[in-house]
């Protein structure tokens, strides 16, 4: 699991405006925002924003897994006027000790930051609203081009105990695909010019939770995320790494 201290105190504030801002502002404000995905061009700017944001060095592989069609399909960039101000990077996991539920999957907040300048100005709301756009627990989660996980609603589907569920993804070699085409009397050149993606197989389960963890000492992150209909489920006392203060966080849940 990796430790990200999901909205730390100087991550996230309380979005809205001050009580002397007329709604004009607040409409300029509005759409001066804009979502944009992470990619292989604007990767360092993720960099950058989690060094600012996150007292957490995030590993060579923790982007390249944000870049994976699936995650990248639930991470956005803020961005305000145009500039990458702001980050909210989650992904699919199935149901484990960490998480509060079993069966299904689940979807973890790993980051949501935003840079101190920029605070209250709807940021991190807008971002959190289209994470729950996208895939909510118990609603359908729209499909796109080569999910590995696709999203059901929970009336549609028996809960599978975690440890007999598939792996999430899985990709049929070449030689498979082109033996069953030599069988069905298709030439082999034919089967191995077929797109890999054609072999990806998606597995269908319910998201039965979005969650993350929050610092202790983070108060304000706890009541944003608790406005947005989040529970805190129960507080992992040693949660960070040495050198962390607090090493202790909450667990919050949104549950359907």
């Amino acid at each position: 699991m990796t430790a990200a201290v999901s909205s730390g105190a100087e991550a996230v504030r309380l979005p809205g405006a001050s009580g002397s801002s007329s709604l004009s502002s607040n409409k300029k404000q509005r759409s001066a925002i804009s979502l944009t995905a992470p990619t292989p061009n604007n990767i360092g700017q993720v960099r950058k924003l989690n060094s600012v944001l996150f007292p957490v060095r995030y590993s060579e592989r923790w982007y390249k897994d944000l870049l994976k069609p699936d995650n990248l399909a639930i991470s956005r960039l803020g961005l305000y006027n145009d500039i990458p101000v702001a980050v909210l990077a989650a992904r699919y996991e199935q149901s484990s000790a960490e998480a509060p539920t079993v069966g299904g999957v689940n979807v973890y907040l790993m980051t949501l930051g935003v840079l101190a300048p920029y605070r209250r100005r709807g940021l991190a709301s807008e971002l959190l609203r289209y994470l729950l756009s996208v895939v909510k627990p118990g609603q359908t989660s729209p499909a796109v081009e080569e999910d590995i996980v696709v999203p059901i609603k929970l009336s549609e589907h028996n809960p599978t105990p975690a440890s007999t569920l598939p792996a999430p993804a899985a990709l049929e070699s070449v030689e498979t695909e082109a033996s069953k085409s030599k069988t069905n009397g298709s030439s082999s050149k034919a089967a191995a010019s077929t797109p890999a993606k054609a072999g990806v197989k998606r597995y269908h389960f319910p998201v039965q939770s979005v969650y993350l963890h929050v610092q202790t000492s983070n108060t304000e992150a706890r009541a944003f995320y608790e406005s947005h209909g989040f529970k805190v489920t129960r507080e992992i006392s040693d949660y960070y790494r040495k050198g962390v203060d607090p090493q202790s966080a909450w667990l919050l849940e949104l549950r359907a």
